[in-house]
């Protein structure tokens, strides 16, 4: 990893130098036809932003973190500038939304929270360094979120959504609490299997809970009831629920209903995907230029972007594959992320696909009943929930 950052400054970038937000998400062609340094946005002293500051400082500190041992001064250069971007977004100036700062990212990435990013920093910072004074503030800040913010959206995990991810992090770090901590998993959890609140499940079986990009939050869940199964591995009841329903989704995105939704892996995957790279020919030459004529092409993408998830069908599992339909065929590193958490948790899982079907749950649904012991099938079921990033909890962890 090459990248560096100030840790008195954070910097959003643009496509095209001079560009605004809109004019970049406008731009079609290859990033390395760019010319020009690019247009920044810099959140500085005075101005609010504790949400994305702090979202840098966890991943600073994570990526820390990944390379503590394998290239310790580097690691330590990352640490040095988490704890600046940390110390910049628990100062009152920063106390505040960065889409607030910055108004015209609103409407593409707008944020709606910011102590459960601090929470998210401080717990990242804790599990690197041990510091006991940041684990205390993660604590504080989880305990405010939940009390101030009412835990965030409260029905998936996403950037704007932290605190499974937090409370997944405490618990690590504070074993001998971890009931508390996991609790948001286990209530977002309900939510899911139970199909309430806006939650609905398609004809083939996927869960189904936004127009845009509904993948991302699916592989999340699943990701998280498996962080949840790896703490508490002795509850084989639930941990048999949960994983269920994360190889149900897994086999719907990998194409068991006759369609993958992961590019060129599975039955009959997509090949536009909504990415701009993968749809311009190779620039041998500046005679091949790429632009909406390449945007607008009806034949396959001519780079294979292998293992991108892509946004998915809608709720009755009607899928068309064309690079326009930005919420169907969208991909991103945020999608990917806690897809590629799920196949891992999956990987190390040992309760197979044939003993949920064994269960009663080949439609990836169970209940967890209230004394802890025994599966039913989902015909009995109703109950509630889910909650983000972006960077996100490696499986190691």
């Amino acid at each position: 990893m090459a990248a560096r950052y100030q840790p008195d400054a954070l910097v959003a970038v643009t496509w095209m130098p001079g560009a605004s937000v809109n004019d970049s998400h406008r731009f079609w062609g290859r990033p390395e036809d760019v010319s020009g340094a690019a247009m920044v946005r810099s959140l500085t002293s005075q101005m609010k932003g504790a949400d994305l500051l702090a979202q840098t400082a966890a991943a600073l500190a994570a990526t820390s973190l990944a390379f503590q041992d394998r290239e310790p001064t580097y690691s330590a250069e990352l640490l040095e500038a988490a704890q600046g971007l940390y110390d910049q977004a628990t100062s009152d100036d920063s106390a505040g939304l960065y889409s607030n700062s910055i108004p015209e990212v609103r409407g593409f990435y707008s944020s709606y929270s910011y102590i459960d990013d601090l929470a998210w920093a401080a717990a990242w910072m804790a599990l690197r360094t041990g510091d006991q004074d940041r684990l205390k503030e993660a604590k504080f800040y989880f305990d405010q979120h939940m009390a101030v913010e009412g835990g965030g959206e409260g029905r998936r995990f996403d950037y704007n959504n932290l605190v499974q991810g937090v409370g997944y992090l405490l618990a690590k770090l504070d074993p001998s609490n971890k009931d508390k901590y996991m609790s948001p998993i286990r209530d977002v959890m309900k939510l899911w299997l139970s199909a309430q609140s806006s939650i609905s499940y398609t004809p083939k079986g996927m869960a189904y809970i936004d127009s845009w990009g509904n993948l991302r939050y699916v592989a999340n869940q699943a990701f998280m009831g498996l962080l949840h199964n790896k703490m508490y591995p002795d509850q084989s009841q639930r941990a048999q629920v949960y994983t269920c329903f994360a190889r149900k989704q897994a086999r719907t995105m990998l194409g068991e209903g006759g369609q993958s939704y992961v590019v060129g892996i599975g039955s009959n995957p997509p090949c536009r995907p909504h990415h701009r790279a993968a749809s311009c020919v190779a620039a041998s030459s500046p005679t091949q230029p790429c632009d909406c004529t390449a945007y607008f092409n009806t034949g396959c993408n001519p780079n294979t972007i292998y293992g991108a998830l892509v946004g998915g069908p809608n709720q009755n599992d009607e899928f068309t594959d064309t690079r326009w339909d930005y919420q169907s065929a969208e991909v991103a590193l945020d999608w990917n992320a806690g897809f590629s958490g799920m196949l891992a948790g999956l990987a190390q899982n040992s309760f197979s696909w044939d003993q949920c079907k064994s269960a009663g749950m080949e439609n990836g649904r169970g209940v967890v009943s209230a004394a802890g012991s025994g599966l039913q099938g989902n015909l009995c079921w109703h109950a509630v929930l889910l909650a983000v990033v972006v960077l996100w909890l490696s499986w190691n962890f």
